[in-house]
């Protein structure tokens, strides 16, 4: 299988059709190739999101569901919506929500993360491991998430990343080009699709780039935080409340009416 590029035709599709294709692996070799480190910056992304006690989470790019599990078992009383593109993805993670008697409260739903069918103000936090990466538009991704939030909601992504420049980016492109690949072939999984995901690493936004792109799509109060060894990054972002949505929708108003003015 062909690995998809961004300047392919139809790339939302072969991305699909690629997560369809390797899903009966993904979740070994995550753990495998991130040395059991994702379920730890997981778990760190699950537990700032659930101190805000969100009543109904959206949880895109869901892909097995590790997120959406681990939310429905913090937040005893919500509802996580598992978004994702792969119909396969999704079945590991409704097969895991029936494994642990959590179906009531996690809800499966294949969507677009760039166009979503939900209407404006709809969620409590939207999350995303993994996946922002993959969207065919991350600034209309963003915009999305940012509209589909209720205001003083928050956002939470978790996205892979070269280390800085240095030793530890020396053993990070030594990992990439040679640990992974060998990993893939070992366990029988498309090698072209983790050829894709590593160039998707190297290209993906930097650190200070993703978070200015999450402020351009209104997100306030952003910050991020690195987890060693420096090839994860935890991106945190608000919805502002009504009160300044109002704000800025006023400053728009008068910037508007002073263009007509000047016309």
């Amino acid at each position: 299988m062909a690995a998809p590029t961004k300047e392919s035709s139809n790339f939302t599709g072969r991305i699909k059709e690629m997560f369809d294709f390797i899903a009966p692996q993904y979740d070994l070799l995550n753990k495998v190739n991130s040395f059991g480190m994702d379920r730890l910056w997981r778990k760190e992304l699950v537990r700032r999101v659930a101190a805000e006690q969100p009543g109904l989470v959206l949880d895109l790019a869901a892909g097995t569901g590790d997120v959406s599990i681990a939310l429905a078992k913090k937040l005893p009383g919500a509802t996580v919506v598992a978004a994702d593109l792969s119909q396969k993805m999704l079945f590991h993670a409704l097969y895991k929500a029936l494994n642990e008697d959590l179906t009531e409260q996690v809800k499966i739903a294949v969507v677009d993360a760039t166009d979503l069918p939900y209407e404006d103000n709809t969620f409590d936090a939207v999350t995303c491991a993994f996946g922002v990466r993959n969207f065919a538009n991350i600034p209309k991704g963003f915009s999305e998430m940012h509209r589909v939030l209720k205001p003083g909601g928050i956002c939470a992504i978790l996205e892979l990343c070269p280390p800085e420049p240095g030793l530890l980016n020396s053993l990070y492109q030594i990992h990439a080009q040679a640990v992974i690949p060998t990993m893939a072939r070992l366990f029988g999984s498309d090698i072209s699709a983790y050829d894709y995901l590593g160039d998707s690493i190297e290209e993906a936004p930097n650190r200070a780039v993703m978070e200015y792109l999450m402020q351009q799509a209104g997100f306030k109060n952003t910050y991020y935080r690195e987890f060693f060894p420096g090839v994860c990054v935890l991106y945190i972002g608000y919805k502002g409340r009504f009160e300044d949505e109002l704000e800025r929708n006023k400053l728009h108003f008068i910037k508007l009416l002073a263009q007509d003015l000047e016309g």
